[in-house]
């Protein structure tokens, strides 16, 4: 259900040039924020929103309780390979860790629906209904990117920053306003 790295990050500049959307000055900051040898441990996880969210919407996310549980990140819900939507998990001022943030967008009522249902029912001229979305969101990839600890300021932080830096980076559709 859910596919984990682990990943001591280390980028070299070469590392980036094969993505043609980041430009030099975003090669450097990744190489700045993540790059020095043996100083961050970021866990890099996969879900398949379709395998885990049911007809009705309910969803198991047993297997990511261990995994994200206490961590702070980002995440990134993509269609067909670009993403759509990016949040923060593990801000201490909500008290939410990345496990609560990533179950509340897979429920038909939270901000990730709530964006769909506004910027689809212009699109669409019309109001979406619960099962579109549910149906929108379970066609969606996710990964989910862990930088550290809820209780460690720093990967606080660090996943702040890098909310900023990808919505900025992407531009994702259901992101804008954030």
């Amino acid at each position: 259900m859910i596919d984990e790295v682990v990943v001591g990050i280390e980028i070299e500049k070469d590392d980036l040039k094969k993505y043609i959307k980041i430009n030099e000055y975003s090669r450097k900051f990744i190489q700045a924020f993540y790059g020095r040898k043996g100083k961050t441990e970021v866990k890099i996880s996969y879900l398949n929103p379709s395998k885990v969210i049911k007809d009705d919407g309910q969803h198991d996310l047993s297997s990511l309780k261990k995994v994200l549980r206490g961590k702070s990140g980002v995440y990134i819900f993509l269609e067909k390979g670009i993403p759509v939507y990016i949040g923060i998990g593990g801000k201490k001022v909500r008290g939410e860790s990345l496990y609560t943030r990533v179950r509340k967008e897979l429920m038909p009522s939270q901000t990730l629906a709530k964006k769909i249902t506004k910027i689809d029912s212009l699109k669409l001229k019309k109001k979406v209904s619960d099962q579109y979305i549910i149906e929108k969101i379970k066609g969606f990839d996710l990964i989910i990117i862990s930088v550290g600890e809820v209780s460690d300021e720093i990967a606080i932080g660090k996943a702040i920053v890098l909310e900023k830096f990808l919505i900025r980076l992407f531009t994702p559709k259901y992101s804008h306003g954030s």
